[in-house]
């Protein structure tokens, strides 16, 4: 109907093929100089693209996201900023766990370089494919818009599209490459720490969802052995079992405290189970 009656509008069929293919369409048949995402069940302010554009010799603009329908107080928000050169280390380390640096969502993108660096979601993972496809593009960024405003609405209620466990578990090692990978691009370009990208809540969310399927199995087969080893010796996940007081040691204790909190009375003997699994030993 809307394309009907306004030209600047364009609608797409294609079979289903899940949320990156989708966006994926729309890039490659985007014609304009920006763009932009919004999930089906969210939505922004009247003003949401003009505080975007604000910032126009920018190569990514961000605005706040708020929480809907949730009793959540989480909420995301960065100062009104504009940032380049020496600054953007800090903004990118700062903002590593946050819609600014995760999502799609919340931001305005230059056309021509995702074309450019040929930048795409990736279709063969569905687990995190939208932070890396972010962290890719902020590689290329020499400068950052950021806003305070929140004039994106995410709708908390809906999470059809949320991974299960076994998703994650399947699909972890593809992702943990995948993350690495922008990870070091991302410190090769800007300089960031990459223990500090490395630690993000992106890899720690892969390990407590492979935890929580592999806990909820009611035996490990052969195979489920090989895959869970295949996951906990990534290079991202080991650290966080390794016995030495290595940088991890901090995370590892946060880390075992709030998983041993979300899967009492279990998690004990499966963390046991896993370090054993990888010939280390608990202390």
């Amino acid at each position: 109907t809307y394309a009907v009656t306004d030209s600047r509008i364009r609608v797409f069929h294609k079979p289903n093929g899940g949320v990156s293919s989708a966006r994926n369409v729309g890039l490659d048949n985007a014609r304009g100089e920006w763009v932009t995402f919004v999930d089906a069940d969210d939505w922004v302010d009247a003003d949401f693209l003009e505080t975007l554009i604000d910032s126009p010799d920018t190569d990514l603009s961000v605005v706040s996201l708020k929480l809907e329908f949730t009793e959540e107080n989480w909420q995301d928000q960065t100062p009104d900023a504009l940032v380049s050169d020496n600054d953007l280390k800090e903004f990118i380390e700062q903002h590593i766990d946050l819609t600014q640096l995760t999502g799609p969502y919340v931001k305005l993108y230059r056309k021509y370089i995702l074309d450019k660096h040929h930048l795409r979601f990736n279709t063969d993972i569905s687990v995190g494919e939208d932070t890396i496809f972010v962290r890719q593009y902020v590689v290329h960024c020499d400068s950052i818009a950021s806003h305070s405003a929140r004039l994106y609405h995410y709708d908390r209620s809906c999470s059809t599209l949320s991974k299960n466990d076994k998703t994650v578990f399947s699909q972890a090692c593809d992702y943990l490459d995948a993350f690495n990978e922008s990870n070091t691009a991302l410190s090769d370009k800007h300089g960031c720490d990459l223990e500090k990208l490395n630690n993000a809540w992106a890899t720690r969310r892969v390990l407590e969802q492979s935890l929580q399927y592999i806990m909820d199995l009611p035996r490990w087969d052969r195979e489920t052995r090989k895959a869970a080893k295949r996951v906990f010796s990534h290079p991202l996940i080991a650290p966080y079992f390794t016995c030495k007081r290595t940088p991890h040691w901090g995370m590892r204790i946060r880390l075992f405290g709030t998983i041993a909190n979300k899967f009492p009375p279990y998690f004990l003997a499966l963390y046991a189970n896993t370090l054993k699994l990888l010939g280390q030993k608990l202390v």
